[in-house]
């Protein structure tokens, strides 16, 4: 190993450089799977077909349905000395790092002047989490449930940490990053990936909402209502119910704070 580009923290991006040996690059590629043999302008087979594609990714081959083995031929010399290569117009495994994509290393493991040999680790990327989904295992019985908010926006945390993260409507965890500081920084990723934790959901923003008894929700065909009782006068209010409790019903309405409602109305009354 005579050089290292690499470094901790730092893109590796296709196409590059990354290390050195016997004053040759050894460069990324970036491919669906890695070269098996030798490719030349005159190979064949998947190893070829997949390198040309790399090829045509980085400017090769541009309006060219079928290069020619010629033209095959000039682009890899073209490539190889573009990246200080040695230029024979024949790309061997061992001078290519392959990868999938793109991808930032935490640690590199070799320096410049140590030998390395088949199999030894060169570079590693710690474990992250990439995805997250909530799962409610028993309903929240009170104003603060997520079930029935109509899409309202939720928010996940852990009872240890003030920190929230929003969830998607199917569950799922949009801002990762953020969920995976909260659990490393309450301690949840101890034992490293993948884990669970117990918290809790509710929603992004609190919603005002007014409790009634059950008996006073008259639903028919026409929607959801109670029958609210000033003095002597009664009238019909339009109410949807967000969540219950045993004998309670919490309702969005225009329902002012003391408004009695009739606890055994008509039932047969329109909402």
């Amino acid at each position: 190993m005579s050089a290292v580009f690499a470094a901790p923290g730092v893109e590796v991006g296709c196409g590059v450089a990354v290390f050195e040996v016997d004053s040759f690059p050894v460069v990324s590629y970036c491919g669906p799977r890695p070269l098996t043999g030798a490719v030349s302008a005159t190979s064949k087979g998947r190893d070829s077909d997949d390198f040309v594609a790399w090829l045509r990714s980085v400017g090769f081959f541009e309006g060219v349905a079928a290069p020619s083995a010629a033209q095959r031929r000039d682009a890899i010399r073209f490539w190889q000395a573009s990246l200080g290569m040695a230029v024979d117009a024949t790309v061997e495994p061992g001078e290519l790092m392959w990868l999938t994509e793109p991808f930032t290393p935490t640690a590199v493991s070799v320096e410049p002047g140590v030998p390395i040999a088949p199999g030894d680790a060169v570079m590693s990327v710690a474990e992250r989490l990439t995805s997250a989904t909530v799962t409610v295992t028993a309903p929240v019985a009170d104003e603060s449930s997520p079930g029935g908010a109509d899409e309202a926006p939720m928010v996940f945390g852990v009872d240890t940490n003030p920190a929230r993260v929003s969830v998607d409507a199917d569950g799922a965890i949009g801002d990762v990053a953020a969920l995976e500081s909260m659990l490393r920084e309450t301690g949840l990723l101890a034992d490293g990936l993948p884990a669970s934790a117990a918290g809790s959901v509710r929603l992004a923003e609190p919603v005002q909402l007014a409790t009634v008894p059950a008996s006073s929700i008259i639903t028919g065909g026409s929607g959801t209502c109670v029958i609210a009782v000033v003095g002597d006068a009664r009238s019909v209010v339009p109410v949807t119910v967000r969540s219950s409790s045993v004998g309670t019903v919490f309702v969005d309405g225009e329902l002012s704070d003391g408004t009695l409602v009739s606890v055994d109305p008509d039932r047969a009354t329109p909402c």
